[in-house]
């Protein structure tokens, strides 16, 4: 059986909503990445 990885980058201003989107991510076995700003 093949196993997709999927890699996130999540970006957002809000860091507790980021925080959240990504742990409910992991779980689901995603990769994921969390930047606050662009710069």
């Amino acid at each position: 059986m093949e196993v997709a990885h999927v890699r996130i980058l999540l970006a957002g201003d809000e860091a507790y909503l980021a925080k959240a989107i990504a742990t409910g991510l992991r779980r689901q076995a995603m990769a994921v990445d969390v930047v606050s700003d662009g710069t």
